[in-house]
């Protein structure tokens, strides 16, 4: 019956599986689960122990691969790149050269260095889910399936920078957007 109104060709994506249809489709390799990034990221400490200034002490200690993991997730959440690390590296190292913070952050600069290059050797044939939708966006002009789309965006309440980066790449190719968030209607400062 024509007069049932409906839609068809509909996809339902979360962000994780739209940086799949991406980017993903076309990846070969085994996605790495968390535990397996904690394991890199132990990996890693102990291998670089001798040029780390802070963590060196805590390299072996349980519960520090886990940590720096995580803090490897958020650079990634939030669209810092290495070089981002490094310039600010550079610049607490010219203003406070022996701060914990400086030494710090220069440990989780060799660290997510040495991570990236372990991800990116084609011996490891690895993929690295927290960079999907950051690699996603470059792939969102080619993605056939998104010129002239109509997309709706509902259940959220926030996105991190990443989804940030993607939905603006997605609403350039679409033909028509709609963007529903859960927010507190008291809290809305317009």
């Amino acid at each position: 019956n024509n007069d049932i109104p409906g839609f068809h060709n509909l996809k339902i994506l979360s962000f994780d599986r739209l940086g799949f249809w991406l980017d993903g489709k076309s990846s070969a390799g085994a996605e790495l689960s968390k535990i397996a990034r904690q394991m890199v990221v132990d990996r890693l400490l102990r291998a670089n122990k001798d040029k780390l200034k802070i963590f060196d002490k805590a390299a072996d200690l349980p519960g520090t691969a886990a940590k720096l993991a995580g803090v490897i997730t958020e650079l990634h959440e939030c669209a810092v790149s290495l070089e981002d690390i490094h310039e600010l590296n550079a610049r607490l190292s010219k203003d406070q050269p022996n701060s914990i913070t400086t030494l710090k952050y220069s440990d989780i600069s060799i660290i997510f260095q040495k991570y990236l290059e372990f991800i990116q050797d084609n011996e490891n044939n690895f993929i690295n889910p927290d960079a999907r939708l950051s690699n996603a966006c470059s792939k969102v002009a080619g993605a056939e399936f998104l010129k002239k789309a109509v997309i709706w965006v509902d259940g959220f309440a926030s996105f991190t920078m990443q989804q940030q980066q993607l939905l603006a790449q997605i609403l350039k190719a679409s033909s028509e957007a709609e963007i529903a968030l859960c927010l507190d209607p008291s809290k809305i400062n317009i």
